[in-house]
């Protein structure tokens, strides 16, 4: 990957990794890069894809069925995996219910989005919060987890950044947010969550999620946004609904450890989704350092995790 040129920013231009969230009914390949104003910039080599709207709904497959069940049961409790040393990333997932932003539609007529997230999506955001922790845990052998930090912002998301061909919540423009809920040395990663649409109105995006790598732009944590599905389906549907959350977050866990493996190229390794449209396996061999490359293998071992968190660097 090639660094891009020709974009002027004071802050980092950063590969996004984008999403392989897999759903029951769809998968989505989605890889992006962001560009951040007003903190310090960081070398980048970015790459990305458009994110597809699904179609319509699609009843779960039959055969199916099992591996969700056997899935929302993993994320709600621990397997055992002996005497193991897990190393706990301290996360805070900060919400933004109410967006009132101005941006132009695709065709360049201004617009402006007053929205309220449901409360149902509040929910099911916040409950797949609560069991991220449960899944990485169970997916990485008990190698990793998350403390877990939950907040509302008081104020609401007012402005958006430009990024390509739509808009993302970059840290900059949440600034004192970051620095009221997450100051330096608090957290080990930072995952911002908006509702990009009101009624028929949504702001054009890039990628439904975007990462940066831990830096001074976030106050020393691991960055990512995400904005909330256009229908609660997208996540209630899906065999690992916390996939997004953890596939972000592991971009960052392979930034700050400095691992060349890119986490969008799973199939290039033989991997691919399952009966369910899950890549869990994929990351979880990626969390447990078990991806064959040829020579050795690779992901994050063990010694990697235990070699500390951004905020402890």
């Amino acid at each position: 990957m090639r660094p891009r040129s020709g974009r002027q920013s004071s802050a980092p231009a950063q590969l996004i990794g984008g999403i392989l969230l897999a759903s029951l009914v769809l998968s989505l390949t989605m890889t992006a890069y962001v560009t951040a104003a007003a903190r310090p910039a960081a070398a980048v080599a970015p790459t990305r894809a458009s994110m597809p709207p699904p179609a319509a709904f699609t009843p779960v497959p039959a055969a199916a069925e099992a591996q969700i069940a056997s899935a929302a049961g993993q994320a709600r409790s621990r397997l055992h995996f002996g005497a193991v040393e897990t190393t706990s990333w301290k996360t805070l997932v900060l919400v933004y219910r109410q967006t009132d932003v101005s941006f132009r539609l695709p065709d360049g007529t201004p617009a402006r989005l007053r929205a309220s997230m449901p409360d149902e999506m509040l929910e099911l955001v916040t409950g797949i919060a609560a069991t991220t922790g449960n899944r990485i845990y169970n997916w990485s052998d008990g190698l990793a987890d998350w403390q877990l930090t939950v907040a509302l912002a008081e104020r609401p998301l007012r402005q958006l950044e430009p990024l390509d061909n739509g808009y993302w919540v970059s840290p900059a423009v949440i600034e004192a947010d970051l620095d009221r809920h997450a100051p330096a040395g608090r957290y080990d990663s930072v995952i911002v969550v908006w509702s990009p649409t009101g009624g028929e109105l949504s702001v054009p995006m890039p990628a439904w999620g975007l990462t940066l790598p831990p830096g001074e732009w976030s106050n020393g944590a691991g960055y990512s946004s995400i904005a909330t599905p256009a229908e609660e389906w997208w996540w209630t549907a899906a065999a690992a609904p916390e996939e997004l959350l953890v596939h972000e977050w592991l971009h960052q866990v392979l930034y700050f450890h400095d691992l060349p493996l890119d986490l969008d190229a799973g199939t290039a390794h033989g991997y691919a989704a399952d009966e369910s449209g899950s890549w869990g396996e994929w990351l979880a061999d990626v969390m447990r350092g078990r991806v064959d490359t040829g020579a050795g293998p690779k992901g994050v071992l063990p010694a990697i995790w235990l070699s500390g968190t951004p905020s402890e660097s």
